[in-house]
């Protein structure tokens, strides 16, 4: 298995944050997909909001959440990284 940082954009009115996980995946095509779930179901049910573009919206469009980046990490950096993210 490969290891990933995930890095979400969130954007809630003039805020800009990120959101970042590290999942494990046997491809970059299967981490994209990982990362595009955790965006869609960023607050809880994929239901609750809907895509436009690159973009999955919440709260009747008031937050937007999309992927900023997956990357591949070493082993080393996938263990530090595992304890400090959520």
């Amino acid at each position: 298995m490969k290891k990933f940082l995930i890095r979400l954009k969130v954007t809630c009115g003039e805020y800009e944050y990120s959101s970042k996980c590290v999942v494990k995946a046997k491809s970059m095509k299967k981490a994209d997909a990982m990362a595009e779930d955790r965006a869609s179901e960023f607050y809880g049910d994929p239901d609750s909001g809907h895509k436009e573009g690159e973009c999955y919206y919440f709260n009747g469009g008031a937050i937007a959440v999309s992927v900023h980046s997956v990357v591949q990490v070493t082993d080393a950096e996938y263990e530090v990284l595992n304890k400090f993210l959520p």
